[in-house]
Order: C-alpha cells, then structure tokens, then sequence
C-alpha cells in the first residue's frame, strides 16, 4: 500500500498518540483476573480451565462452564475483571462459544452484565443476534457491548432452565477498546500576532464524530464545536480539543497559542493631511522605535510595499486624493499603519519666483471647539461652519474608524461601538485643519 504524504503524516501523528497514552486507548485492554461461582442445587456444575478466560497469551483456549443435573433454577458464571476502570466512551468484546455446530444461537440462556467494583450497572442482556458477531459460525462468536457506564469487570451468566439450555459454555477472552480515538492537529504549537485572527484545525477520522474546543483540560467552557476553529490572537493561551460522537473522548489535547506583541506603531514626521501641486516632488517622513525599517503602502491592509525606508519620495502627476500607510514590523509582526493624505491640486508646479519654496505644502492647524465631551451621539462645533468639510475620526491607536464630509456644523459619532478618546480632524475647504478629542460614553 502505497501513502501519500498527507497519509504518512496522520499515521505517524496516531503512532505518536498511541506512545503517549499507551494504557488509555492505544491498545485492547484486557481482563486478567476472574472469579465464578454456582447458585442453585446443581449435582454436576463445575467450571474448567478458569483462567484461560484471562490467560491473553493465548486467545484460543477457554474456560468452559459446564452446566449439569440440577433442580429448579440454577445459574453459573464467571466474572472477568479488568486491571483498571473503563472511559466512557469504551466498548466491551466478550470472546464466547459452545461445543458442536450449532444452527441457531444457542445463547439465549446467557446473560452478560457490567460492574463498577462490585456494584452493578444494571445493564443485563440477553445474549441475542443483536449483540453477537458470529466468528465460526454460532460454534465460535463475540459479544459486542457498548456499556454507557464505567465498568471495572462484566459478568457471564448461564442459567439452566429447563432441558433446552446450553449444556456448556466457552470463554475465552474479554476486552475494551476505545469507542474514538483522539483527535489529530496540524499544529500543538502555535506562534501568532498579538491581535492578529488565526484559525486552529483538528479532524478525526470518524464520520458520526465531532469536534469540541475548551479552555481547560477537563470541564471549562466550551467554545467551539467544528475542525476549524477562528479565534483572535489577543493573548498567549492554551486551547484543549477532543472528538465527540455518542460520548466525549476523556482526554483533550492541548494547542498553545503563543503570542508576540506588535510594534508601536511609527511617528509620521510630517502632518496626516499634506497638499502638492502637480508634478511636485513629494516627501513623506516617518520613524519607529528601536530603528527599525519604514514600509510605505497605499492601503491599510495591502501586503505590498511601495518603499521601504524612513523618507518615501516621490513624484504626484494627477490631481485629487492620494492614501499612503506607514508601517514597521518587528519579529515578524506588523505594527498598526498610520495615515498621511496627499491633496493633490489640478494646479501646475508654481512660477520660478516661487521654486524655492516646499514643495508640499503644510496646512494651518487649529484647534477645533466641540461640544458636548463627553458625548455618545451628536457632536456639534462652535466657530467656523464647517459645512462641507471633511471629517476623519480615529482611535487611540491612529486607526481611521469613521470618515465623512459634513452635511452641517458637527457629525454624529452613535456608530462607534466602543467607548473610549478618539481624536477628531476636520480639513476645511480652505485647507485649514481643525484637530479635536472626544470622549465617547457607552
């Protein structure tokens, strides 16, 4: 047989798992220890070979119980008992058989039930072809058990009653195994941005099953029930996953989220809002902590670069509008991106008589008057109308979260979500800009 890669990783990923709970789910638990007894008055009732039940070197020698003459009711078993307790999600096989070739199920006078120590779990079956897979016909056949308590040891029982019962019973093994197996990951361990989203993946290899997310190794909470789990990246942590199909696997998994704290975001060394005549030579400057490199964008979110380095020249040729992002990055994370506006203006380059002068040129900066602060809603300004001037809000972080032109002397701020300063900038039509802080209550 042949394994893709993809197929040769989950098999060695299920090996690995075996070797670190070899005594959970890695192998067939069985019994190694027994006892049996005979209730009733039973003249010839004996029980052979005992232990082969529990002897697991060989599984094809049995102990047999041999039924008898008696009066009345009389019933004989064996208890075979396991060297520790059941998962939940264990199922049970008992390894049965009679003497002869029989054509139907000669078991119907055998019954199989659970223990937990030496309590019962009142779970007693009749032995009928629901619960029994033939092996060599009905002369050799298992009982298949899915016990929904924890058991430590089952119980056969024959019963004699009558002349049609089974004159002999064989056992030969009992064992559990694990109703799932634990989950396989791409990943245990994962290293992300502070705040950055990153989605986690688990699967299992079981149809009916599911998979839950939790934030502690038992009990906890659940957070998320899928293969793919989304999450934002906001502090290190350790997430714990397990399959569930009729039960819950017992033991979680655990996946560490480890996270690296964003660089402060840079500081623009010209102001946010800069205007330039056509064909003028356009200089943005900005500088980071720890000296580390410049990258310019032309979106908040792009991952590609213009230029790299602390002064970004360049040439406008159109008229109107242009976005640039200054951004750094340190240990593979990115900082936030800060904003600078070119306005460019349908003007040429001016006279020579005025060539000296900057080519970009820097607005007045004024303070703006709003009222009221704090505010949760309707923000109004006193002075100058700004009517028709264009409005940027952004957070304590430099993100832009809300841009308008004014249609009146104010704005509304009800659409931000999350109370907190933010800092309000209106550029005029006459390029003055007026800088403000609100304080937003929610």
């Amino acid at each position: 047989m042949q394994l893709y890669p993809f197929q040769r990783m989950t098999w060695i990923m299920a090996a690995l798992l075996c070797l670190l709970f070899p005594s959970s789910y890695a192998q067939q638990v069985y019994t190694n220890s027994q006892t049996n007894a005979v209730t009733g008055l039973c003249f010839s009732c004996s029980v052979t070979n005992p232990n082969n039940a529990v002897n697991n070197s060989n599984l094809d020698d049995y102990a047999q119980l041999n039924m008898g003459t008696g009066l009345g009711t009389v019933t004989m078993y064996q208890t075979l008992i396991f060297p520790s307790a059941s998962n939940s999600c264990d199922s049970l096989v008992i390894g049965i058989g009679t003497s002869g070739s029989p054509v139907d199920n000669p078991y119907t006078s055998v019954t199989v039930q659970t223990y937990n120590s030496n309590t019962a779990n009142n779970d007693a079956q009749t032995v009928d072809n629901n619960i029994l897979r033939q092996l060599q016909g009905y002369g050799q056949a298992e009982i298949l058990l899915k016990p929904q308590q924890t058991f430590d040891r089952v119980r056969v029982t024959l019963t004699r009653q009558g002349s049609g019962s089974l004159s002999n019973l064989r056992i030969f093994y009992a064992y559990r195994q694990p109703g799932l197996l634990p989950p396989a990951v791409d990943v245990t361990q994962v290293s992300a941005c502070q705040g950055s989203t990153i989605t986690l993946h688990a699967y299992t290899n079981d149809p009916q099953a599911t998979i839950n997310w939790y934030d502690a190794p038992s009990g906890g909470n659940l957070l998320y029930t899928g293969d793919y789990f989304t999450l934002q990246a906001d502090s290190t942590a350790t997430y714990y996953v397990t399959p569930q199909a009729q039960c819950e696997f017992p033991q979680r998994m655990a996946v560490t989220v480890t996270t690296t704290p964003r660089p402060p975001a840079p500081v623009l060394g010209v102001p946010d809002t800069v205007y330039a005549y056509r064909f003028a030579g356009v200089t943005l400057t900005a500088t980071a902590a720890d000296s580390a490199a410049i990258h310019w964008y032309r979106s908040d979110t792009g991952t590609t670069t213009v230029y790299t380095g602390n002064s970004y020249h360049f040439t406008v040729l159109t008229a109107g509008t242009l976005y640039f992002y200054a951004g750094t990055e340190q240990q593979g994370c990115a900082s936030l991106r800060k904003q600078v506006v070119v306005i460019v203006s349908s003007n040429t380059t001016p006279p020579a008589a005025r060539s000296g002068a900057a080519a970009v040129k820097q607005q007045q900066i004024l303070t703006l008057q709003l009222y009221p602060n704090p505010a949760s809603g309707e923000l109004r300004f006193r002075g100058k109308d700004l009517s028709g001037s264009t409005a940027i809000i952004r957070d304590v972080n430099g993100r832009e979260v809300q841009r308008e032109v004014l249609q009146r002397n104010g704005l509304n701020i009800s659409r931000l979500t999350t109370g907190g300063i933010y800092f309000i900038q209106v550029i005029a039509k006459d390029h003055t800009v007026h800088n403000g802080k609100v304080l937003l209550q929610r």
